[in-house]
């Protein structure tokens, strides 16, 4: 048996929704007092959960649409700005009681002189430790532990990094190299950091850092730097010790450096991915053996490749002043198979290495050898010059150096006196080098070859040189090229400064040369 939907009739749906409402304002004014009025929602409500009705805010004047079910359920009724001020102050009380327990707890030696406003406002702190005044953001000294005093700051982080000589061996956790010993921990104030004091029989005391320890094999800084460099050094090392070193891998690759492929043999006690990042495109092979005989087959493998070797990243980095670490290993790629063979036959050899004779045949890379010999440079010497009178052609100056002579009053002659100037006149007189003339042999004065006369066709104007006809037209503010009049009137170019141009000839212009009868074919010469 089916049940009959009940309609109600336009009177019931009244009711229905008068009480529904009645119900809703009761609850609204339980949870929001006096804050809204509804004189909209009242002819808009219908349900709780649909649709929206106006309210409108008291504290901010403004009407807002908000679900009837939802105007209940927020704090803020719905209204944005009631809600952003009520976000606002819980931070803010949140914050506040936050800031307050850090007080407390470091209130023996700060006092606040100001207003907590936010988390994100500088506050006054007064130090009573060292009696000054700082500002300080509360989120900084809440959250990144900040002291709020920067002298009690530097106090407390060395303090922290004081060590002792007891916890320095704790945290190296292994023994000392024989030749070692811990004295003691000195703090250093200005690097504010603590020192350790060891002794070496072999280099004597030194102050260290406890990182330098850590990281150090030798303990010693100058025993280590006495193993920095090729493989070489750390070859001798491991074998005058009787070690086999750390595990070692060694492995043929695909490199690529300066967008240059090559297969390179590398050694290392990281991973290859680690030691050579992103240079690295393709492992063929690789294996893990002892530190010691790591060294002798990649020496091994220079020697017997040493004609297959690929120095194009070497030479690349030569040039552009920056090497790449670990371009000395490097060969063609179709050694790849030679090279791998070779490194097989020597992992499977059951033979005895002789460490000893291989520190011998050990060889360091070194390409290109170069003659470093040259002849001495004698250019700082002084040089002699002397001075010609040019209307007399005779020497009335000599001086044993430049020096002399700029002291005299003479500057500029270095310039002057160089093999390939023709101009050597200064302060009125002709510079020499004393080696090359003496009073019987003092050249002529050089007769400067008059300027060509030339036309600008345009214009119709005539000028005595390209110099005076550069010089015009710059006067007038048009900018030409002396070495483009010059090409136009040698029939090379059609314009100069968009005008055409041309030389005068003279009684004396008959054989001036190529250019000359090149311009008068083309009609340039008038």
């Amino acid at each position: 048996m089916t049940m009959k939907k009940r309609v109600l009739t336009p009177e019931g749906q009244e009711k229905t929704r008068l009480n529904g409402l009645r119900e809703w304002r009761g609850r609204a004014s339980s949870v929001h007092g006096e804050r809204f009025s509804y004189t909209r929602a009242d002819l808009q409500f219908k349900r709780q959960k649909f649709p929206e009705v106006e309210v409108y805010c008291k504290q901010h004047r403004t009407w807002f649409s908000v679900l009837p079910f939802n105007h209940l359920r927020f704090k803020s009724g719905g209204c944005k700005q009631c809600d952003t001020e009520q976000a606002v102050e819980y931070f803010r009380q949140h914050g506040a009681a936050k800031f307050d327990d850090w007080m407390k707890k470091n209130s023996h030696r700060l006092e606040l002189r100001s207003r907590f406003n936010g988390m994100t406002n500088d506050v006054r702190l007064y130090c009573k430790i060292h009696r000054r005044i700082t500002r300080r953001k509360p989120t900084n000294l809440v959250n990144d532990g900040n002291y709020g005093c920067d002298q009690c700051h530097l106090t407390a982080t060395g303090e922290a990094s004081r060590l002792t000589a007891q916890k320095v061996l704790e945290d190296l956790g292994g023994p000392l190299p024989p030749n070692v010993r811990i004295l003691g921990v000195q703090f250093d104030s200005k690097k504010r950091q603590s020192l350790v004091h060891i002794d070496c029989d072999e280099h004597g005391e030194q102050l260290v850092s406890k990182g330098t320890l850590k990281r150090s094999r030798t303990k010693c800084p100058d025993c280590g730097l006495e193993t920095i460099g090729y493989a070489g050094n750390r070859l001798k090392v491991l074998i005058e010790e009787g070690l086999k070193g750390r595990p070692t891998y060694i492995g043929v690759m695909k490199i690529e450096a300066f967008g240059i492929p090559t297969l390179k043999v590398g050694v290392t006690t990281r991973k290859l991915e680690l030691r050579y990042s992103h240079y690295l495109k393709t492992i063929f092979f690789s294996a893990q053996l002892a530190e010691l005989d790591a060294y002798v087959l990649e020496n091994r493998i220079h020697r017997h490749f040493r004609s297959k070797h690929d120095l194009r990243i070497h030479m690349a980095g030569m040039r552009s002043g920056k090497r790449w670490g670990g371009d000395t290993e490097c060969y063609w790629l179709d050694q790849k198979e030679p090279i791998i063979g070779f490194i097989k036959d020597y992992l499977s050899s059951p033979a005895q290495t002789d460490y000893q004779r291989e520190l011998e045949l050990y060889e360091i890379p070194n390409f290109f050898p170069r003659d470093v010999s040259r002849p001495k440079d004698e250019t700082n010497k002084p040089i002699a010059v002397v001075a010609v009178d040019p209307s007399t052609n005779k020497v009335v100056e000599r001086f044993a150096s430049l020096a002399d002579a700029s002291r005299a009053g003479f500057g500029s002659l270095s310039a002057l006196i160089a093999d390939e100037n023709t101009h050597r006149t200064a302060g009125g007189l002709r510079w020499f080098k004393a080696a090359a003339v003496n009073e019987a042999s003092v050249p002529p004065v050089t007769k400067v070859r008059p300027g060509r006369i030339v036309r600008c066709l345009d214009t119709g104007e005539q000028f005595p040189s390209i110099i005076a006809a550069v010089a015009h037209f710059r006067a007038k503010g048009v900018t030409i090229s002396s070495a483009h009049i010059s090409t136009v009137c040698s029939g090379q170019r059609k314009t100069a400064g968009r005008m055409r141009w041309s030389y005068v000839l003279t009684s004396g212009d008959t054989n001036r040369g190529r250019e000359e009868k090149r311009a008068v074919r083309h009609g340039r010469v008038e």
